[in-house]
């Protein structure tokens, strides 16, 4: 069994890791968004 603290630095590098990727995607589709708007 892993030790309560590696799992916890584990979850808390997983939920920083899927916020920044979905920061990022956002940031992709709003720039896709605006692109298309200004041709």
């Amino acid at each position: 069994m892993f030790p309560a603290g590696v799992i916890a630095v584990l979850v808390i590098v997983g939920v920083i890791a899927i916020s920044m990727f979905s920061y990022f995607t956002n940031k992709k589709l709003k720039a896709r968004k605006s692109k298309h708007a200004r041709p």
